[in-house]
């Protein structure tokens, strides 16, 4: 049992995919939750099959949360907990998409969601997928919204980075523009891996009923565009801050991603005026900018959460990340020369069209449902019923040589002075890009207590 725990108290295990992007939110969920009773909230890094393991033989959990449900290896953990009596429950970090087919796979359409307990969704276009395919039983399905995105809200404010503040921790001259770019690139990692390797996530996606996406069709292709889009959109990029040295530019790598790539080709452009970032929340990157660039990018949405003006760059050749919704809210950019004239537009204080700033409201509502800092206490509230009302009889498995294997690594993490969640793997090579410390959920849930006591009774 996990220090500071209590028998009589209910237990929710949440699993954090990746810290940068979705740790507070989850984090914030905790606070809630903890403050409506007896509840004991642990965050683990996502790992397949560990937290599972950890769930039943250290923790004692009646609740297990996973960040998404899409594959068939998330079916077959959900049944595994299911027939140990403890529930299960999806927050979906990534709630909704630009494509049909992978909207109608967030809504469970290729999944058997039978073992799922609680089914969070983000937004009313997805509840509407839900019904019209009964993939999910409706009374199991809370429309939330997204709890990461609180920190978006005015209530949060004080838990993101000032703009001063952002710009003494990079050392960036606080008199000068920012402008931002947030990359996305995420089947790059897949370049030089054998077309064996290829051939089986095609299948994979294939088998999910993803049928009619690049992804299942020609995967190697998507990987050849989004290295030649990364190169060009870098390169432009570099370009900009070259001919404007009074402004700061900021290359915010996506937490999926490695930094090394783009590390390498700034500190080729000897250029002073531009940083990488890697190990950031994203909320402190643009309460700091002026001018947020993109790939048809969730960082869009977010950005406009702020009032911020944001530019879409679509002019790579092959490019084929397009979204023509998000399109409404902000600039495109189609050729180097317009990407060059728009962002100068803005960081020489250009107004964002009025256009644009009508169309906002309707987008984020339909990509992220209710944006009124309220989703975590949705989500809370939903938990709280179940827990409450939920019987389940917990059961141990058999032991096996699996759980041999987990007793040693706790004993080793105990001896670390590491919590039963800490990923060792990361402790061990330094890296916390994706994973985190039980500290450092500390740190979160003591900021947040804070912002909450200091904020009058609603």
């Amino acid at each position: 049992m996990l220090r500071g725990t209590s028998v009589n108290r209910k237990r929710a295990l949440l699993l954090v995919d990746l810290k940068y992007r979705d740790l507070p939110g989850l984090a914030l969920v905790k606070v809630l939750l903890e403050c409506k009773g007896p509840y004991d909230v642990v965050l683990a890094p996502h790992a397949a099959g560990y937290s599972d393991q950890l769930a039943l033989v250290n923790g004692n959990f009646h609740l297990v949360a996973f960040p998404q449900y899409l594959q068939q290896e998330q079916v077959t953990r959900a049944h595994f907990l299911k027939r140990h009596g403890i529930g299960v429950a999806v927050i979906p970090t990534e709630g909704t998409s630009l494509l049909n087919e992978v909207r109608l796979q967030i809504a469970g359409r290729f999944v058997d969601s039978s073992p799922v307990d609680l089914f969070f969704i983000w937004n009313g276009s997805i509840a509407d997928l839900v019904q019209a395919h009964r993939t999910i039983p409706w009374e199991r399905c809370i429309v939330g919204g997204v709890p990461r995105f609180d920190f978006y809200h005015p209530r949060f404010r004080s838990l993101r980075l000032s703009r001063d503040r952002f710009c003494e921790k990079y050392a960036l001259n606080p008199e000068h523009r920012i402008v931002t770019w947030a990359t996305n690139f995420g089947w790059v990692k897949l370049r030089g891996e054998r077309l064996s390797t290829i051939q089986r996530i095609e299948r994979r996606y294939r088998e999910e009923g993803l049928h009619g996406t690049f992804w299942s069709r020609d995967l190697q292709g998507v990987v050849e565009r989004e290295i030649e889009s990364r190169e060009l959109l870098t390169d432009q990029l570099l370009h900009f801050a070259r001919k404007f040295p009074e402004v700061n530019v900021i290359i915010k790598v996506h937490p999926g991603e490695r930094p090394e790539w783009y590390e390498r080709r700034v500190a080729s452009a000897g250029l002073k005026n531009v940083r990488v970032i890697s190990q950031e929340y994203m909320f402190n990157v643009l309460e700091a900018t002026d001018v947020h660039l993109h790939r048809s990018c969730t960082t869009a949405i977010e950005a406009w959460l702020l009032g911020k003006p944001t530019i879409d760059l679509q002019f790579a050749p092959r490019e084929y990340h397009f979204s023509e919704e998000l399109a409404l809210g902000g600039d495109v950019a189609f050729s180097r020369e317009d990407c060059m004239a728009k962002i100068a537009h803005y960081v020489a204080g250009g107004a964002l069209p009025s256009e644009q700033a009508t169309h906002r409201p309707r987008i984020i509502e339909w990509f992220c449902g209710q944006v009124d800092g309220q989703s975590a206490l949705r989500h809370v509230e939903a938990i709280q019923r179940w827990l409450e009302g939920s019987d389940n009889q917990r059961t141990m498995p058999s032991a096996t040589s699996k759980d041999l294997r987990l007793a040693v690594i706790l004993q080793i993490k105990s001896l670390l002075g590491l919590q039963p969640y800490d990923s060792l793997r990361a402790w061990l090579r330094g890296d916390f890009r994706r994973h985190f410390t039980s500290s450092e959920v500390e740190m979160w849930v003591e900021m947040i207590r804070k912002t909450l006591r200091n904020q009058k009774p609603q």
